[in-house]
């Protein structure tokens, strides 16, 4: 995966402006993504929780909020290196909402 420069946050940014954009970095690469759209999060939720589709949930989450490289890129730069979908995925996760309850407290 290349670096991804300035002048791409800043073209991802104006082709995106409605959209919350993330820089995620693995040591591997960078990407842009999209908070991940409602209808992502359901189709992948609906994936994770049938045993069946488990697999294919991480990557329809993944491929469904990226915004640079475009997808067809990307794609074949996942092939390379199949675990970038996970790694990718746990922080689009917490990027949702999905976070641990760090304080609960009776009242």
């Amino acid at each position: 995966m290349e670096q991804i420069t300035d002048d791409i946050i800043a073209s991802a940014k104006a082709a995106h402006p409605s959209k919350e954009l993330h820089l995620l970095k693995t040591e591997h690469g960078s990407a842009i993504f999209q908070v991940p759209p409602a209808e992502i999060w359901d189709t992948y939720w609906d994936l994770l929780v049938a045993p069946e589709s488990r697999g294919s949930a991480f990557k329809h989450l993944v491929f469904g909020s990226i915004i640079y490289p475009d997808r067809e890129r990307f794609v074949k730069e996942v092939a390379a290196r199949p675990g970038l979908v996970n790694s990718f995925a746990d922080k689009l996760v917490e990027i949702a909402g999905n976070k641990r309850v760090t304080e609960a407290k009776k009242l």
